[in-house]
């Protein structure tokens, strides 16, 4: 009936030609009210894709996005970039979510567009074209029925095509408690290493439920499997490494999620720790440039959480990481910095 090639006699004629039984007269009445149906739905729809979903501009006049960034963008902006000092990966996070918030108004009415005066449109050219058919001949019932069932799958692709302009909302599904990571984090830590326990407690939670973004759920999480990896591996206990207890807290005028683990260490383990190996360890990981270390896997793992505290305001936590022997047990304690996003804290590596 219609394609971006316009209509086809030749279908018409194989479908429909002379399966109704029109005289040479009425099918040509038939296939004129097609061919003008036809144009008036591609008009339709080289107005929207040409005219419509256009950035504004001198030749483009009837645009519904305009590239006028207004104040309250600016200001949106310069606010989310002055939480602290910024990653290049949270700067384009960033960027991106005012890119849609600034978006969002024109988006919503480009599907009220589709939704309300393109459905309205499309329908009165079904409506105008079945009495043309009924007007043509009888003859054209099976047509028609059909027509029909077609006009109401249009109706149906509209609401479609209006719901690609929604502006993306974080669902339900994308809000992660702060249980939910530690759940996860022991999950992965145990596929990877079959022998880990998994045995962890957690001690303290926040006050209130932190619901993290996707990017904070994979930061917290890897952030855990690291400290668990870190505990077990280099516990001396191996399997017999015992529980594991976790302590979170949020300081949420600053935005800052603490994570601290204790566990078990065997009586060699501790010793090696105090003769020179925890000293060694506190140089190179806590008196070093962040920048300057690598981002790798394997090891204690303690580069990669370094890394996680250097945009870690210093006058507020003098140290975000922190790790040592505390009462004959592993401590390890990380500040980390989260964003939030309306009602939900993204985090960046």
């Amino acid at each position: 009936m219609y394609s971006s090639r316009g209509f086809s006699r030749t279908e018409f004629d194989k479908h429909w030609g002379y399966a109704l039984g029109l005289s040479d007269q009425d099918r040509e009445r038939v296939v004129s009210a097609f061919e003008l149906f036809t144009s008036r739905l591609k008009n339709i729809s080289d107005e929207i894709i040409n005219e419509r979903v256009q950035i504004v501009s001198d030749i483009k006049s009837k645009g519904m996005i305009p590239v006028k960034i207004d104040s309250k963008t600016v200001r949106l902006f310069a606010f989310s970039l002055s939480e602290r000092q910024i990653s290049f990966q949270s700067l384009v996070c960033t960027g991106f979510f005012i890119f849609w918030k600034f978006l969002d108004p024109y988006l919503l009415r480009l599907g009220s567009y589709v939704r309300e005066e393109v459905k309205e449109f499309v329908q009165a050219e079904f409506d105008i074209l079945s009495e043309n058919l009924r007007e043509i001949s009888p003859q054209t019932q099976r047509l028609l029925t059909v027509l029909y069932t077609v006009a109401t799958i249009t109706q149906s692709r509209c609401d479609t095509i209006a719901e690609w302009f929604k502006p993306p909302q974080t669902s339900g599904e994308d809000n992660y408690a702060l249980p939910v990571a530690i759940k996860i984090a022991k999950t992965a830590t145990t596929n990877v290493y079959r022998a880990f326990p998994a045995n962890v407690e957690l001690c303290s939670m926040p006050d209130q439920d932190l619901f993290l973004a996707p990017s904070g759920l994979a930061v917290v999480t890897d952030c855990l499997f690291v400290i668990f990896e870190n505990a077990w591996k280099h516990s001396g206990l191996k399997e017999h490494v015992g529980t594991l207890g976790l302590y979170a807290s949020f300081d949420r005028g600053n935005k800052l999620l603490t994570l601290k683990v204790l566990s078990n260490l065997s009586e060699t383990e501790i010793e090696s720790l105090k003769a020179n190996k925890l000293e060694t360890l506190k140089t190179k990981y806590l008196s070093q440039d962040y920048s300057e270390l690598a981002r790798c896997e394997g090891g204690s793992g303690l580069a990669k959480l370094a890394r996680l505290t250097r945009f870690v305001d210093r006058s507020l936590i003098p140290h975000a990481l922190e790790f040592d022997i505390v009462e004959r047990q592993w401590m390890i304690q990380i500040t980390i910095p989260l964003y939030e996003r309306e009602g939900l804290y993204e985090a960046y590596q």
